[in-house]
């Protein structure tokens, strides 16, 4: 679960930012809204409003490379790569800083990294104690300055042995870029680091507007109850989808007889002990597996009935991109509901009408959850407090320097039966363009000419 996200110096954002999912102790309402742990509660949402430009983004892309550094283990690896802010010349020579705090299993961590687009300057991780606010660091790492310097938590160098390893990973495996996480992260030495990065790797997940995350082949094929779960999520969402399954073949009747090269490259990764091997062939998910002699190629299908109730058999890639989008959640309802997941996703209503966008958030609010959802969007026809909390929602600004902000709509003073929506609109909130007269502007250039 996300206890806090920080993030300084990096694209829109000169100024630290913080991000806390915590409850506003003084609203009452939706107490079924909050998730419990030992010492801290935490909110099961976040929604993230702004203007257009206003750092919502940036936000999902800090959480982003902090995600990948961590899981990939290189600063080069993600799809984001570190920027400082550009509009202060003293900040572009300064590294980015970024801190996640998370609880997993029983335990708080915090984890922090800064960087510059071509080294790690510092990374660490702590083990968080709410109780009396104190942190116990298990590795440090900082680079700054002639001399390197690391530290490692005393119960990992019992021994002469363990001495030695790290001495091996530091010199010899760590790169300037790279991740210290993930290096010891996979070795049974060290516990409580491999505790951290699996929340990273199982638990975090960052879903950005050009991602495809369509993954129904491996729900269906490893969740026995993921068909029925998603069969009825979809009959509530007038898709025209009656049903869905796995489709088996074998590898030539997909592929055809003169992809020989793909076969074995296939072959030669299941022989390595693979239950399977996925692949992506125009946007569809694909299993292949061994059965016998024989390579199989599973995927996902989809059933529409004609007027008379024969159901009729549809690829994923000929479904419209609106119910495309609607896949794409299925497997992340499935998760938030059975799972402590933290699912974060920039413009969640991209391709999906407002109504439909609607019906999903009311489905995860109303359901009975484990994880936690966190998303950016435009549409204000969710700003309601039927569904929401007024400490779920939160405003990104952009300053005159143009530096984000970010900060909850319970903030701001208001009653139960507020209209959120007309307010926001009127911008009593903050977090909506400042727009200008085009024709006014068009006759003052005019006037210059």
């Amino acid at each position: 679960m996300l206890l806090r996200f920080v993030v300084e110096n990096f694209l829109s954002f000169s100024s630290e930012i913080d991000f806390t999912p915590f409850p506003y102790t003084r609203l009452r309402e939706k107490k079924d809204h909050i998730y419990h742990t030992p010492q801290v509660d935490l909110l099961k949402t976040a929604a993230i409003y702004g203007a257009n430009g206003s750092g919502k983004s940036n936000l999902v892309k800090a959480m982003a490379l902090i995600r990948d550094f961590a899981v990939k283990g290189d600063l080069h690896s993600g799809l984001t790569m570190v920027s400082p802010f550009r509009l202060d010349s003293d900040r572009i020579k300064q590294p980015s800083n970024f801190e996640i705090e998370f609880f997993h299993e029983g335990t708080y961590f915090s984890y922090e990294m800064s960087a510059t687009r071509t080294r790690v300057t510092k990374e660490k991780l702590s083990i968080l104690h709410p109780e009396d606010n104190h942190r116990e660091v298990l590795f440090s790492l900082s680079t700054i300055g002639e001399e390197p310097k690391i530290f490692i938590d005393p119960r990992y160098q019992q021994t002469d042995e363990d001495k030695a390893r790290i001495n091996i990973y530091f010199k010899e495996v760590l790169t300037p870029t790279g991740s210290l996480l993930k290096i010891l992260a996979h070795n049974d030495a060290f516990p409580e680091l491999r505790q951290a990065y699996n929340w990273f790797k199982d638990y975090f997940v960052v879903i950005q507007p050009n991602d495809n995350f369509i993954n129904i082949a491996e729900l269906l094929y490893k969740d026995k109850g993921f068909r029925d779960f998603g069969q009825n999520l979809l009959k509530t969402m007038d898709t025209g989808v009656t049903d869905m399954s796995l489709d088996r073949m074998p590898f030539e009747t997909f592929f055809g007889l003169d992809d020989e090269q793909k076969k074995q490259e296939v072959l030669q990764a299941l022989h390595q002990g693979l239950d399977y091997v996925k692949m992506n062939v125009y946007g569809e998910e694909l299993l292949l597996r061994l059965e016998g002699d024989e390579v199989i190629v599973y995927r996902a299908v989809l059933f529409h009935e004609t007027a008379d109730g024969t159901p009729i058999k549809f690829s994923i890639r000929e479904e419209s991109d609106g119910t495309r989008r609607v896949l794409d959640f299925l497997p992340l309802w499935r998760s938030l509901k059975d799972m402590p997941a933290v699912i974060v996703i920039d413009e969640i209503g991209r391709s999906l009408h407002p109504s439909l966008l609607d019906h999903l958030i009311r489905v995860f609010m109303s359901s009975d959850t484990k994880g936690q959802l966190i998303f950016t969007t435009h549409e204000d026809n969710l700003l309601s407090q039927e569904i929401f909390r007024r400490d779920e929602i939160h405003l990104m600004n952009k300053t005159a320097q143009g530096n984000s902000e970010i900060y909850p709509l319970s903030d701001y003073k208001s009653r139960n039966d507020t209209d959120l929506r007309k307010n926001y609109l009127f911008g009593r909130f903050g977090g909506t363009p400042q727009l200008s007269p085009y024709f006014s502007l068009e006759r003052r250039a005019a006037e210059y000419e």
